[in-house]
């Protein structure tokens, strides 16, 4: 059981790691855009 709740915490580690990278990533499109306009 406490495997179940260990495997729960890393994927919700992982979701929040890519969407801070993703976050991150689009943050940077976003000022390569600008800078193209």
């Amino acid at each position: 059981m406490s495997s179940l709740v260990l495997f729960l915490r890393y994927l919700y580690s992982v979701s929040m790691v890519f969407q801070q990278a993703g976050s991150y990533v689009s943050d940077l499109f976003m000022g390569e855009y600008s800078l193209l306009c």
